[in-house]
């Protein structure tokens, strides 16, 4: 996403993603193939395989809990650009 400030001196954000909502009580793991992002407003990160897609990258390994309980390696953090 693209950061600016405005007139105003706040923040404004441009990009594009995908939403899904889902009604189950259970927590919603899914796979997308290709490249498909899925904006999920509650996740404190968003994770893709796809190194290829950042425009800033460092690698930064601290421990990511799932949803589903399993704890896993972060392998980088980093900035994503999204374009329409």
């Amino acid at each position: 996403m693209q950061k600016k400030a405005n007139s105003s001196g706040k923040a404004e954000f441009a990009g594009t993603a995908s939403a899904l909502h889902s009604d189950s009580s259970s927590p919603l793991l899914l796979s997308f193939p290709g490249n498909d992002w899925v904006a999920d407003t509650g996740a404190s990160s968003h994770m893709t395989p796809h190194r290829e897609w950042f425009h800033e990258y460092q690698h930064y390994v601290v421990p990511v809990r799932l949803a589903n309980g399993v704890t896993i390696q972060s392998a980088g953090l980093g900035c994503v650009v999204f374009r329409p």
